[in-house]
């Protein structure tokens, strides 16, 4: 038994800590936590996030902290800003084979982890120097604590949930279990919530950051960071082309691929049919069910907020598969799905790299291990083959996430990170003249060169700054400037304009321009 923890371990360790640190920091959001926690160790102040130089509200300081730590012992590296992030996928994947193995044994376990673990989304941004997988860790650690009766732990779980991206810390596990409560009329089971006790332990670890930020930066820090960065989001389209309600289910559909072919079945069988455990199948449910359905209300979308309910659905599909192992049952339907989608995708990726040629080979190796993939799991799984269809996927998924780890991202990345016009800055610069960079790519440009620089862009929620305007007016400024801008950027000033620029850099579409005037 302990042999089948291993080897989760050891997959674990190869998909999220090979080549971690290999890859620039990708714009806009990994730059913003990387060079956050720089400037918090740069101030020695770890109580108020800042970014170029200024408060930052945006998010509560847990990954922060985290990055920050990390960044001390081993400096300010892409390695660093990530590492939080991957132990956090690491301790997730433990927590759902500990829960599994604990209600349903070993082989449900070591199934859950490896559908969770391969699984296109979770590993995405258990690579990310991003707060989702720390946020999924304590939400699923509180959770399942919860249902292991560790009811003051679960508390503890959820205030530091809660200073990992705020409100959501506690109301995701209130509403879970008010909802799961509600489905079976229990009462009673208010009564072991001890909300007295745990709201005061709650309070107790969550409050004290929230306190002292309020003492020290008043009403702005409760505007910004809960009216802007929480009610705001739900409320308006931070992006409208994402305020659509079925924008969840194409992320779901390839977040949660290998495994999502099974995910059908695997919802209806828990819900109507299972009779062992069936209270922990109906939470797991309720659980997924809830998150999917709070973001799809929400009017702010992104590809990561549903990362929380991948746990569950994890766990589901494990214990699905390891009903198969022992109850084998025809998976016509299953095994056409697995091998349609497998097959579209690398159509896909074939399609794809014929607008990208760069990426050329790394895309045929892709699709050609998605292909192989699909065709030997789909052809198990018609003969009642399930185990070796599951080795067969998961063996696939990490050859393909791999795949894009060595080949495809190394090749596309340069196309996503400020760090290659950075470096041309740096080579070019005075060390005394101003420098405006836009809004999309100063965190990454800030994170690699320290310069200090002003922002063109735009502002969130509608509240657009002409950008056209504010460029002609630091263009028509009586001074020697550097510009860090794209090409669309680039092409909205007139003729006139661009001819005071010099272009001494191009790295893909963005251009390192300077404007000569007087020192």
């Amino acid at each position: 038994m302990q042999q089948r923890w291993i080897i989760v371990t050891l997959l674990c360790l190869i998909l999220f800590f090979f080549q971690l640190g290999s890859l620039p920091l990708m714009d806009p959001d990994e730059p913003v936590y990387a060079q956050t926690a720089k400037e918090m160790l740069a101030a020695g102040d770890w109580l108020s996030p800042r970014i170029f130089g200024e408060v930052w509200f945006d998010k509560p300081p847990m990954y922060y902290w985290l990055v920050a730590g990390v960044t001390m012992l081993l400096g300010p590296t892409e390695w660093a800003a990530r590492l939080p992030a991957a132990a956090m996928a690491l301790g997730t994947v433990w927590l759902v084979y500990a829960f599994m193995k604990n209600r349903f044994g070993s082989a449900s376990a070591a199934a859950s982890a490896v559908v969770l673990a391969t699984s296109l989304e979770f590993f995405y941004l258990a690579k990310g120097a991003v707060t989702d997988s720390t946020l999924t860790f304590f939400l699923t650690a509180c959770l399942l604590a919860y249902w292991e009766k560790r009811i003051m732990l679960a508390y503890v779980l959820a205030a530091l949930a809660t200073l990992t991206k705020g409100p959501v810390g506690l109301l995701f596990p209130g509403a879970i279990l008010l909802l799961e409560l509600l489905s079976r009329g229990d009462w009673r089971g208010f009564i072991k919530l001890q909300l007295p006790k745990g709201l005061l332990v709650y309070a107790a670890v969550a409050l004290p950051w929230y306190i002292a930020m309020y003492a020290v930066h008043g009403q702005v820090f409760v505007d910004t960071f809960l009216g802007m960065h929480n009610v705001t989001r739900f409320t308006s389209a931070e992006h409208d082309v994402s305020n659509v309600w079925t924008y969840f289910v194409p992320v779901l559909i390839l977040g949660f691929f290998p495994w999502v072919t099974l995910l059908p079945q695997t919802v209806w069988l828990a819900w109507k049919e299972a009779q062992y455990e069936r209270r922990t199948l109906r939470f797991l449910l309720l659980w997924a069910a809830f998150i999917f359905i709070f973001f799809t209300i929400a009017k702010t979308k992104l590809v990561s907020y549903i990362l929380p309910m991948f746990p569950p659905l994890a766990m589901l599909v494990g214990w699905r598969l390891s009903r198969l192992w022992v109850q084998p049952v025809k998976q016509r339907a299953w095994a056409i799905a697995c091998g349609a989608l497998h097959g579209l995708l690398g159509a896909g990726l074939v399609y794809g790299q014929a607008l990208m040629p760069a990426l050329a080979w790394g895309a045929f190796l892709a699709a050609g291990i998605l292909l192989v993939t699909g065709a030997g799991a789909s052809w198990q799984i018609w003969r009642g083959g399930y185990q070796r269809a599951w080795v067969t996927l998961a063996a696939g998924a990490s050859a393909f996430l791999l795949t894009l780890v060595l080949v495809l991202l190394p090749l596309a990345a340069p196309q996503f990170t400020a760090k290659e016009i950075a470096e041309d800055f740096k080579a070019n610069y005075d060390g005394a003249s101003s420098v405006y960079v836009i809004k999309f790519l100063r965190p990454g440009f800030v994170y690699y060169t320290d310069a200090s620089t002003e922002e063109v862009g735009t502002t969130l929620f509608h509240n657009k700054v002409d950008t056209r305007a504010v460029l002609q007016q630091m263009v028509s400024r009586q001074e020697r400037a550097y510009f860090v801008l794209r090409l669309s950027d680039y092409r909205l000033l007139s003729e006139a304009e661009q001819k005071k620029l010099t272009v001494l850099s191009t790295r893909y579409e963005v251009l390192l321009l300077l404007k000569e005037g007087t020192l």
